[in-house]
């Protein structure tokens, strides 16, 4: 009896230890907060396909092309398996523009882009910190684009920062 007695006061004990260091778990917790950065890979290869064809077309040629990593914070609220949330999202790029006919750039553009995108998440699988998921997120680019003139003729050319 006396060591049944024992027994059952330390799985008591156990037991209660056991409940204050789950206290708080990560499968609890409904807000998540993320800060990401990224190789910018699909905002540099729009901007080089998209600049690419009206380099095509006029005859221009673009050097010097710089792109920054692209900075990210987020923000989700999970509903069990399913997450809802924003991300928002901040880059900058610039090149060196040649006119067609002309050896040297005339013209210096620089762009500086904010992403926000609504987001939701589907957790398809999860078992601890180990976690399988899939995102869908949309929404706009908020870009300023400026230029700055590098020879008489891209002072004719250059637009005014929008």
């Amino acid at each position: 009896m006396k060591i049944q007695l024992i027994a059952l006061s330390l799985c008591m004990l156990a037991s209660t230890n056991l409940v204050k260091g789950q206290g708080f778990t990560p499968s609890e917790n409904k807000h998540e907060i993320r800060l990401s950065v990224s190789d910018g890979l699909t905002q540099g290869t729009v901007d080089i396909l998209g600049m690419g064809l009206v380099d095509a077309v006029t005859g221009s040629k673009r050097t010097d092309e710089n792109y920054s990593l692209v900075y990210g914070f987020g923000y989700r609220y999970s509903l069990g398996r399913f997450k809802v949330g924003t991300d928002l999202g901040f880059s900058t790029s610039s090149s060196k523009l040649a006119l067609a006919g002309e050896q040297t750039p005339s013209l210096k553009e620089s762009n500086v882009n904010f992403l926000v995108l609504p987001a939701a998440e589907f957790v398809y699988y999860k078992r601890g910190l180990f976690e399988l998921y899939g995102t869908a997120a949309a929404g706009v680019n908020l870009s300023r684009h400026k230029e700055t003139a590098l020879t008489e003729t891209g002072k004719k050319l250059q637009r005014k920062p929008i």
